[in-house]
């Protein structure tokens, strides 16, 4: 079942939500370094992290909210029709997509495959048929879509702290 969200008013503001994102990056590489062996690159990468010894390019998704969904970006400009979330980053040659919950109680995370994820939610979408969630910017809005962990979770790779 799928949390129902409140139409988006609020107006978000990109290099503030920048800002929090390295702060959550900084955070979560501290708790999983030593599990995970991730290395942070610089900023102006393409993505977040990297495992030299894997080869592989590592991008990190957080939310700050406590649900039972993942909130998947389709469009960074609904208008532009330009690709979000993981289809962006698939497009930056991005290999393993990390979605964080950090205020859950146990703040668990999930790492999945990128190019197999990207293939589950374009059926999926096209199955089940979401609803696009608006999220107003300053000059842009983004969209992306709700889906149950719980439809998606069998495609993670690596769970930590799920409950």
């Amino acid at each position: 079942m799928q949390t129902k969200i409140k139409p988006n008013v609020k107006v978000f503001d990109f290099n503030k939500d920048l800002a929090d994102g390295l702060k959550d990056q900084a955070r979560f590489w501290a708790k999983t370094k030593r599990e995970l062996d991730l290395v942070p690159v610089t900023h102006t990468q393409a993505y977040d992290f990297t495992n030299s010894a894997k080869d592989i390019a590592v991008e990190l998704k957080t939310d700050s909210y406590d649900s039972s969904n993942f909130f998947f970006e389709r469009y960074s400009s609904i208008q532009a029709q330009t690709p979000g979330g993981p289809w962006q980053s698939h497009g930056k040659n991005v290999d393993v997509l990390f979605y964080w919950f950090k205020n859950k109680q146990l703040e668990p995370y999930y790492g999945f495959a990128l190019s197999e994820l990207i293939e589950f939610l374009d059926c999926y979408v096209k199955k089940n048929k979401p609803r696009l969630i608006e999220v107003k910017n300053k000059g842009y809005t983004t969209g992306g879509y709700l889906i149950p962990i719980q439809d998606v979770i069998h495609l993670a790779h690596i769970q930590q702290g799920a409950a």
